[in-house]
């Protein structure tokens, strides 16, 4: 029984490290929003830009999108993030469609590579609300770096593609804070076995080539007004 209660209490003192941990980067990413330059006289879309969670796990699952979603509301975009489950294609199929019926209002549908499939499926469901729906995924998958030539052909099927070129997310600070967010997307990685593009090198953007992230989803959503005005 004694030895129960160690087990216990030790599980009780880790769960609790490891969520002051996540509360402790959170606030880091937050704090670099107030360091974003704005970009003026931006296209606004006329309809909302609403981003999809991906594949969770117990090293990244706060904040999945990082400052993406403010920095565009920044801007005067309206955004919305749908929390999907963490786990099981299935479930998140069903959460997704059932929050897509339910709105009122047209968006433009936005999420990454780890959940390419529901995203494929949300473009097949024929609903008159999705006005398009995005994939952003990183263009440096190949081999040593480079960019594969399948990366490189445009999509035919309806989706929109986002890449995200490895310049943009390269970690350019040795900061105990980047590296140890970086330490929690390998594990969340090899635990999930995808590769979430939005992860501790997109969410500290401590890249050598400051803003570029950010930089890149502004530049998605202008694309996007410009279809709306249109």
């Amino acid at each position: 029984m004694e030895s129960l209660a160690w087990v216990a209490a030790g599980s009780l003192l880790s769960t609790s490290i490891f969520l002051s941990l996540h509360v402790a980067l959170d606030a880091i990413r937050a704090r670099r929003l107030d360091q974003l330059p704005l970009v003026p006289n931006c296209l606004l879309t006329r309809y909302p830009l609403v981003f999809v969670t991906g594949s969770r796990s117990a090293f990244y699952f706060t904040n999945y999108w990082n400052q993406i979603p403010a920095y565009l509301a920044e801007h005067g975009y309206e955004v919305e993030v749908i929390e999907l489950p963490w786990r099981r294609s299935e479930r998140r199929l069903d959460a997704l469609k059932a929050a897509l019926v339910r709105r009122s209002r047209p968006c433009h549908l936005i999420g990454d590579s780890s959940i390419e499939n529901e995203l494929r499926a949300a473009r097949d469901w024929g609903l008159l609300n999705l006005k398009s729906v995005t994939l952003v995924e990183s263009a440096d998958r190949g081999v040593r770096g480079r960019v594969r030539v399948a990366d490189l052909r445009p999509r035919m099927d309806g989706l929109r593609t986002l890449l995200l070129s490895k310049e943009s997310t390269r970690i350019g600070s040795t900061s105990v804070a980047t590296w140890l967010q970086a330490l929690l997307l390998t594990l969340h990685n090899a635990f999930t076995s995808t590769t979430p593009v939005v992860g501790a090198e997109v969410g500290l953007c401590l890249s050598k080539q400051r803003w570029l992230v950010e930089r890149q989803f502004l530049d998605l959503a202008i694309s996007l007004a410009e279809d709306d005005a249109q």
